[in-house]
């Protein structure tokens, strides 16, 4: 065995503790800026502002009530946005925002392939509604909804769309790697967004 899988599985011998879990999650946080979402600080605003002038098209995969919708209008008014929201109580949330007619709102989740799955709710408009349970949660604040996914691949060629994506963002709890599978399609059919922004959480 190597030191490494021998880490490995003495970590994996220790029982989970909310307490230990949100140690560890501070930790790596403060050591390797990898959960910082502020987004004045981690660049993402930076970005956006430098591109805003490109913007056309834009997808907002994980849209939950629509805040980062509303930070692309602020720079790129013109943007067509996607925002692509599968759970009902968020999605109740970003459908009573007071959007202009070039904000699409779709109550479907992004990913690889179009089927439905099981999420697990947290809060109306919680961030941290997921497809994936997330263990630090409190017992009994969860509720389960079955919803329905959409690759993007799918949802775009559906729709009779050409048009290049300029931007897709995803924020999506840890599949990410599973809605950019719904984008192999785009490989062959039109180009790649240009500019491909992924949050996990």
């Amino acid at each position: 065995m190597t030191p490494r899988s021998i880490l490995r599985h003495l970590i994996s011998l220790v029982p989970y503790h909310p307490w230990l879990y949100h140690a560890a999650d501070t930790y790596i946080s403060s050591t390797s800026n990898l959960y910082d979402h502020r987004i004045a600080k981690n660049g993402e605003l930076r970005l956006l502002r430098s591109i805003s002038p490109e913007l056309r098209v834009v997808i907002d995969g994980g849209a939950n009530v629509g805040e980062w919708a509303k930070l692309v209008l602020r720079h790129a008014p013109g943007a067509e946005i996607h925002c692509f929201e599968p759970v009902s109580t968020s999605f109740a949330l970003l459908t009573a925002v007071d959007f202009p007619r070039n904000v699409v709102r779709i109550k479907k989740g992004l990913h690889c392939v179009t089927s439905s799955a099981e999420a697990y709710v947290y809060a109306d408009g919680g961030e941290s509604n997921s497809l994936f349970s997330q263990f630090a949660k409190p017992e009994g604040t969860t509720c389960k909804e079955m919803v329905s996914l959409l690759s993007l691949d799918d949802y775009w060629i559906g729709r009779g769309e050409n048009r290049p994506i300029d931007f897709v963002k995803l924020d999506s709890s840890r599949c990410s790697r599973s809605c950019r599978g719904g984008l192999y399609m785009s490989r062959i059919t039109m180009s790649l967004p240009k500019i491909f922004g992924c949050e996990i959480t």
